[in-house]
């Protein structure tokens, strides 16, 4: 099968089939605007040697795997699919992702790893995706396999709502705010903040705090999170679920409904509100490339921006990618952790000046 190997600065490829190619491309969620321009135009110009130099595309033929095939084609019952291929984001948790289609149609995606600890974040997100189902939860994949290829590798596959005419939505909208607000209507629930998954996961980063990257401020860090966690300890909360990556690049709207996908990383008890400030934050990072400063002028000109919430936001964000990285980072890794941290520190004095400020007063 021919080819093209499109390979990006951050070393991410993608391998996508010759033709159908527009069809294929749809695969390929870029969050720049050149990365954008590429999906719009190679379609039609990739017969230009010029254009394939300029997009890092280079021509190669492929022979899709057969034991993926086999359990695709076993669950969309049908032997006349093609495949486009993602290879992954450059990390310890690096995954394939394969768009299943045929001519204008799209079937699904599935995810392929070798590595067990990706292969359990897969059993974790077919968790939440029966859970979901069950509380009737709108815009969200359903999983159809979930296993181990012939092969031996471990395959995730899911439906999709996707088509040509599905939008990527980079600003916040209402049928964001509608959908969160859904899902913590139907998933919250009272319980101990000690049960709460974002207990757990702050009390996890305690055990290990050597894994804490470089460039976090770990005393402030660690003060930071104790502050939080003698505020609540003790205490009942109205926690739900978090998606933990809610971002463009894991959503789309088709037909004005929002469909969210790669809920690989989503907890069930979680504080109300957390994935609007990670849209807020990743997309200030990825897409704008915002140094923290910038994100806090962004921030201070935002009413319905919580510190003491975007505090608890920060804390988890950091604690879970250091539970991720177990102390490996990478350069992107670094620079993101500075960012937060800077965010941290920047909340921390602030509440400390409002208080002195308060006192004065007294």
């Amino acid at each position: 099968m021919r080819c093209y190997r499109i390979t990006n600065s951050d070393g991410k490829v993608w391998v996508i089939p010759a033709e159908s190619l527009r069809m294929a491309m749809a695969l390929y969620q870029p969050s720049g605007w050149k990365g954008r321009m590429l999906k719009n135009l190679f379609p039609c110009l990739h017969w230009s040697a010029l254009v394939r130099r300029i997009a890092h595309a280079q021509v190669m033929s492929y022979e899709f795997p057969e034991d993926v095939r086999m359990v695709c084609e076993q669950c969309f019952r049908r032997n006349d699919l093609e495949y486009a291929m993602f290879l992954g984001t450059p990390s310890l948790h690096r995954k394939t992702t394969i768009q299943v289609y045929h001519k204008r149609k799209i079937f699904g995606y599935c995810k392929l790893t070798d590595n067990d600890e990706v292969a359990k974040l897969f059993d974790a997100e077919q968790d939440v995706l029966q859970r979901l189902e069950r509380q009737k939860i709108e815009g969200v994949p359903r999983c159809l396999y979930n296993g181990r290829s012939n092969n031996g590798r471990h395959l995730f596959l899911q439906t999709t709502a996707k088509t040509l005419e599905s939008q990527v939505v980079h600003e916040w909208n209402g049928l964001m705010e509608k959908f969160l607000n859904d899902l913590y209507r139907s998933t919250s629930k009272r319980t101990l903040f000690e049960l709460t998954d974002y207990y757990s996961t702050l009390q996890s980063v305690r055990l290990h705090p050597n894994w804490l990257c470089a460039t976090v401020d770990t005393d402030l860090y660690i003060k930071t999170m104790d502050d939080i966690l003698q505020r609540y300890t003790g205490t009942e909360v109205e926690f739900g679920f978090y998606h933990g990556d809610f971002t463009p690049w894991n959503m789309f709207v088709e037909n004005e409904h929002l469909f969210v996908f790669d809920w690989e990383y989503a907890r069930q008890t979680y504080p109300k509100g957390l994935d609007r400030y990670h849209f807020l934050t990743q997309t200030a990072i990825f897409e704008r490339h915002l140094t923290a400063q910038q994100i806090i002028a962004e921030i201070d000109s935002c009413d319905w921006v919580n510190k003491d919430d975007y505090m608890m936001y920060l804390i988890d964000i950091i604690a879970r990618y250091t539970l991720r990285e177990k102390g490996n980072y990478d350069a992107g890794m670094r620079k993101c952790m500075e960012t937060w941290n800077g965010l941290v520190k920047w909340i921390w004095n602030n509440k400390i000046n409002v208080k002195a400020e308060e006192d004065r007063n007294v």
